[in-house]
């Protein structure tokens, strides 16, 4: 956790600074079933993992093949974890079967509701 001190003479402000990491996919012709079906799947077994705070699948609602796989991370540790874990490499082999684009976006992210909001109204969540 991150403390940071606004002025010397008032009491500190603890805040908890998570890394957000989002992977964005686009299904193959014909795929965007099994892609559906594996985002959801490992993301269950990424939320598992050290450190993962939450992570959840999401359909974009204009264009069903874009996926996005979007995780929160307590710290940068636990990242490094998660990208040398055996989840990241079959995510990165079904990805390299069933999508045609990938973009990964990471940040700090201390504003988690805002963010949010303005993702769920684009995207909806896999159920």
């Amino acid at each position: 956790m991150d403390t940071i001190a606004i002025d010397a003479d008032k009491p500190r402000i603890t805040e908890h600074i998570m890394i957000t990491v989002r992977i964005r996919m686009i299904a193959k012709h014909g795929k965007q079933q099994e892609l559906k079906q594996t985002a959801q799947n490992i993301s269950d077994y990424i939320s598992r993992e050290d450190g993962c705070l939450e992570c959840a699948a999401y359909q974009e609602m204009s264009n069903p093949n874009v996926i996005i796989i979007s995780a929160d991370w307590s710290d940068e540790k636990a990242v490094e974890q998660h990208l040398s874990s055996n989840n990241i490499a079959i995510l990165a082999g079904a990805q390299s079967i069933l999508s045609s684009t990938v973009e990964v976006v990471t940040g700090f992210n201390e504003k988690k509701d805002s963010l949010q909001i303005s993702f769920n109204k684009r995207f909806g969540l896999i159920l």
